[in-house]
């Protein structure tokens, strides 16, 4: 996320516009491309930092073979792959929070 907001808060150096930034990765990298593309993260106005008030969305995403429905891991004994993914086996339910099919929403 952070690295989203600092490309937004500095496009005029990078010479580009700040409501037109894109993610382009591949595997778990797509993951994270998908989830600066679908979730909500607008910044926080009142943060210290200028960088942190900025939004870390971006406009459009290139995710190529990113793992989205991460639930579909979970059951057969596959729940090493997520661990590895995540770096922690999620409580509860991982297909809400993690899988980022569950961000999207109609416009």
């Amino acid at each position: 996320m952070r690295a989203g907001r600092f490309v937004r808060h500095h496009a005029r150096h990078f010479g580009i516009e700040a409501g037109r930034v894109g993610a382009c990765e591949g595997s778990s990298g797509g993951h994270l491309a998908s989830r600066l593309g679908t979730l909500a993260s607008t910044g926080d106005p009142h943060d210290p930092d200028p960088v942190n008030r900025e939004s870390a969305r971006v406009q459009c995403v290139v995710a190529r073979a990113p793992p989205v429905h991460l639930a579909g891991f979970l059951g057969g004994g596959s729940s090493s792959i997520v661990t590895g993914f995540l770096g922690m086996l999620p409580r509860g339910e991982a297909d809400g929070a993690y899988s980022t099919e569950h961000h999207t929403a109609a416009r």
